[in-house]
């Protein structure tokens, strides 16, 4: 049976095609019919029409600071509002990369997330290795060595239960991936994904696989 499935990618760092490519691949794989969104062009108002929401997009609204000089979040606050009575009534929430980032603490994706972005290093090497044994969201994973970004955040681990982990030379340990119940609904966060190199790579692929069967599974 197909599902169906919002994706609204892309910022000023980070390309839509790849995303789509990459994300979009592992939703058609788990059976979904996906409606992208490159734009802003969201449906606030029919987010219950869908079985699954991926967000792969920060908080600035590039396209209003660019033209206007002026920093401005594209997500209003009663946008967000509607996205988190989606997931607490039930609805299930991929948030890829840096779909937390550039809130500010107390928005609505920070709740959503449970995390804060603080900022993060220059895209170094690091080793990201699975945490959890015998879950859905790590089966037939193995340690994988990535050049990405490492993200400094404030995380809460009693508030979420972390699935993937990084570790590095330069900063040592970071969280790479976590889940937990907000309200009714689910959220899946999973950080690796800054470039096409990374949302290429085999292990990357399982893990948003895997996500997403997750999710399906998760209620």
């Amino acid at each position: 049976m197909m599902k169906k499935a919002l994706a609204i990618y892309g910022d000023g760092f980070h390309a839509t095609l790849p995303l789509h490519a990459s994300i979009g691949a592992a939703l058609e794989t788990c059976n979904y019919t996906v409606d992208t969104v490159i734009d802003f062009d969201i449906p606030y108002d029919h987010f219950s029409d869908y079985d699954l929401i991926v967000i792969s997009r920060y908080g600035r609204d590039d396209v209003h600071f660019l033209r206007a000089k002026e920093e401005r979040l594209w997500l209003t606050e009663s946008n967000a509002k509607k996205l988190e009575d989606y997931v607490f009534s039930g609805g299930k929430l991929f948030l890829h990369h840096d779909a937390f980032a550039l809130y500010p603490e107390g928005h609505i994706m920070c709740k959503l997330a449970k995390a804060v972005f603080i900022n993060h290093p220059p895209i170094g090497s690091m080793t990201v290795v699975p945490v959890l044994t015998e879950h859905p969201l790590t089966k037939d994973i193995p340690e994988v060595t990535l050049k990405d970004e490492e993200y400094v955040l404030t995380f809460d681990p009693e508030e979420s239960t972390v699935f993937a982990e990084a570790h590095s030379a330069e900063h040592g340990r970071s969280i790479q991936g976590w889940h937990h119940a907000y309200g009714k609904g689910n959220v899946v966060v999973f950080i690796p994904g800054h470039n096409p190199e990374v949302l290429f790579n085999p292990t990357v692929a399982q893990y948003f696989n895997n996500i997403i069967r997750y999710l399906d599974d998760s209620g």
